[in-house]
């Protein structure tokens, strides 16, 4: 079988067109387009079908990061609650999966298509940006102590897992009992973290009355806390509960507003009051701020009881700490909070949900917050009428009934459509569309004559389930057809996978992680932040390599091949150099922030950077030879 490759030593366009039309190999990773074909057979090619893919590359990355944000995470906290999960366990496991499921289904449909160095690249890369860029801007703009404990835990955690990963590219191949060691070492992590997490929560005191600020340490390290994508609660509430606070100013500096990251971000002007906030977006579609918001709440439920008046809170400490003890999935309470008002009728209602900005405050939105809503209002569409959302935080827990029975009515055809089985025959008579279509109809008919308009029915929470999966398979999909058209890009551009892993893949699935971490620094946590920065990118590579390499070996497939190329051992090389300078600068410091730190880690990703890019293109497809036995 020829390789797809061989299309460059080919100069005619037509003779281009004609060969990758007939030659199989560049059709193998194909999903639902023929993305390759596209690219040497359309009008212009190949200039204008790059300059497609590009802007094809930025709106799937944005299907990726909406669906995570705000339909997959509300969904695991739906889930935590009614399993009753402890706030810990609920962090590390549905919250980080949550957080790090672009990263993790991108490595399994890369998994499935036998993409490894893309794979590799991809957990690497965003580890190494996040761990180094992310990380580094944070130390430029916080002056912080570190916690030590869980610092030092996920550095260390950090490097023997990435060690492994390259050993088992210097080794060749990975069987099964590598996977499954993936797997148990995020086991024991877990139960590092849950151990710590009663043991510093075990009982000792009842405390009746707070009257001074409580410090704390520092909080759990969350992965990916959620792509913001508007502003954060304000510093203190109308309710009296404190909210993430301004951060700590030291001399010379300033102390950083969240509004100006989200208008440096977003295209926000200026900083919004509360109340103006609250009426720039529907309640109906800031499920990401409700979990964001779940995650930074401060107040603690469990051993020790804590009665707090209003008036005994602080009203602005100077450094604000949260603890491991501190929940990750807390409520936010909203009572006292400025009531929204709510639709007039229940198709007003569907309207709100369907429509995720208000017309009448389109004017006051900037020209890139315009076109951002214009470019993703179709992915919301197909998104919101396709998965539910149960957010505890919204009247009636988002319940809206004809939305939901609509979910019920198109849920079996998403999962024909996805998994391509729609013109499968049933019996030889039946498509399998048409059985799907039935099934739906039923479940529709079922939860409108069981549902009213005015409240969520009791098996309300049934559909975060169902949106759980929902949104699991929309991104996985989504990931299948990314991976797919970045083959196509590296085709035409004659660049490896692992070089697409390591900037276009990584960039894309970090940039939550680059938005939200700086932004929760600036809010006042920057600690919650930097542990973030090394906490989510080691919970990624442990789940990124062990879920799905132990779905394809249990299946009975033979040990995978790797191959150790030039590029992936710079790779491996940055971020163990990223994390070690870490590891070392924060021992050095005593466990205290500096710029230096962070201008050192800038500075050394641009070297990595620099370096990959040069091996490259300096030594194209050479593979280093593996060990002899």
């Amino acid at each position: 079988m020829d390789d797809c490759e061989f299309v460059h030593s080919l100069n005619d366009t037509a003779e281009q067109c004609d060969f990758v039309v007939r030659t199989v190999d560049c059709h193998v990773d194909e999903a639902w387009l023929a993305y390759t074909t596209y690219s040497y057979c359309w009008p212009g090619a190949p200039a204008l079908p790059l300059v497609a893919a590009v802007f094809w590359v930025v709106l799937l990355f944005l299907v990726l990061g909406i669906t995570a944000d705000d339909f997959l995470c509300p969904a695991l906290v739906v889930m935590s609650r009614t399993l009753r999960l402890s706030d810990s366990m609920a962090g590390v496991t549905l919250l980080a999966f949550g957080n790090g499921a672009p990263d993790i289904i991108s490595s399994l449909a890369g998994v499935q298509q036998e993409r490894p160095s893309l794979v590799l690249g991809e957990l690497l890369g965003a580890g190494t940006f996040v761990s180094s860029v992310v990380a580094g801007l944070v130390l430029l703009l916080c002056r912080f102590p570190f916690d030590a404990g869980p610092f030092l835990r996920d550095v260390i955690f950090y490097l023997a897992a990435s060690f492994w990963a390259f050993d088992l590219l210097y080794v060749g191949s990975m069987t099964l009992g590598h996977a499954v060691g993936f797997l148990s070492l995020y086991v024991i992590y877990i139960l590092i973290v849950v151990a710590v997490h009663f043991w510093k929560t075990r009982p000792q005191v009842q405390v009746v009355a707070v009257e001074e600020p409580v410090q704390e340490e520092e909080t759990e390290p969350l992965s990916r806390l959620l792509t913001l994508a508007s502003d954060l609660p304000p510093a203190k509430s109308a309710d009296g509960l404190l909210r993430p606070p301004p951060s700590p100013t030291w001399p010379g500096e300033r102390s950083p507003s969240m509004g100006s990251m989200a208008s440096d971000v977003f295209g926000e002007d200026g900083v919004e009051a509360p109340q103006a906030r609250r009426r720039r977006r529907s309640s109906a579609h800031r499920h990401k701020e409700h979990v964001i918001a779940s995650i930074l709440q401060v107040s603690h439920e469990g051993p020790v009881e804590r009665r707090v008046s209003r008036s005994s809170l602080p009203e602005a400490p100077e450094e604000h700490i949260v603890s491991e003890t501190t929940p990750l999935l807390a409520a936010v309470p909203t009572s006292q909070e400025e009531p929204e008002t709510p639709p007039t009728g229940p198709w007003t209602e569907l309207l709100t949900q369907l429509v995720s900005w208000d017309p009448a405050d389109w004017s006051e939105r900037s020209a890139f917050g315009k076109v951002y809503d214009v470019v993703t209002f179709p992915l919301r569409f197909v998104l919101v009428v396709t998965v539910p959302v149960v957010d505890y935080e919204n009247p009636k827990s988002n319940w809206c009934r004809p939305l939901n029975t609509s979910h019920c009515l198109l849920a079996p055809l998403l999962l024909t459509l996805i998994f391509g089985q729609s013109q499968v025959l049933i019996a030889d008579k039946l498509p399998a569309w048409g059985l799907a279509l039935a099934i739906g109809a039923t479940l529709a008919l079922v939860v409108w004559m069981t549902s009213s308009f005015e409240r969520e029915p009791k098996y309300h929470f049934l559909f975060g389930y169902a949106g759980f999966a929902l949104a699991v398979l929309w991104i996985y999909a989504t990931a299948r057809e990314l991976l797919g058209l970045l083959r196509a890009v590296g085709i035409l551009a004659d660049i490896s996978d692992a070089v697409l892993g390591l900037t276009v893949l990584a960039w894309g699935n970090s940039l939550g992680d680059l938005v939200t971490n700086v932004a929760v620094a600036r809010q006042g946590y920057p600690t919650m932040a930097i542990a973030a920065c090394f906490g989510g990118p080691l919970l990624n590579l442990l789940l990124g390599l062990g879920i799905p390499y132990t779905l394809q070996l249990a299946a009975g497939a033979k040990p995978l091949p790797f191959r150790l190329t030039p590029v992936l051992t710079a790779l491996y090389a940055g971020l163990a150099a990223s994390l070690s300078l870490s590891l070392v600068s924060s021992v050095a410091s005593r466990f205290h922030s500096s710029k230096w730190h962070g201008g050192a880690l800038l500075f050394l990703y641009a070297t990595f950077l620099s370096i990959a890019l040069f091996v490259e293109f300096r030594f194209p497809n050479v593979i280093l030879p593996a060990p002899v036995p």
